[in-house]
């Protein structure tokens, strides 16, 4: 039995900007030469899909938060904005 602790064929980065959605038109292009155009297609279509549509919870709207790094724990939304 082989050791090891990541999936068979996994890409492994410890780059934390390597797999961000927030990178513009043009180095999406950039990091997907062979398929731009295509999958390029599926980004405004889900987005324009998507348009207007909101997740609410008892009706208003979500505080949806985000960081790109947690340094493997991550803390509750009550000790960070002081509302659960």
């Amino acid at each position: 039995m082989e050791g090891r602790s990541y999936p068979r064929g996994a890409h492994l980065s410890d780059d934390i900007n390597s797999c961000q959605a927030y990178i513009g038109a043009e180095e999406f292009a950039r990091r997907n030469p062979s398929n731009y155009r295509e999958l390029w297609s599926k980004i405004e279509k889900a987005v324009e899909t998507t348009r207007g549509i909101i997740m609410v919870y008892e009706n208003q709207p979500i505080d949806a938060l985000y960081h790109s790094t947690c340094g493997g724990k991550t803390e509750s939304a009550l000790a960070t904005t002081g509302r659960d």
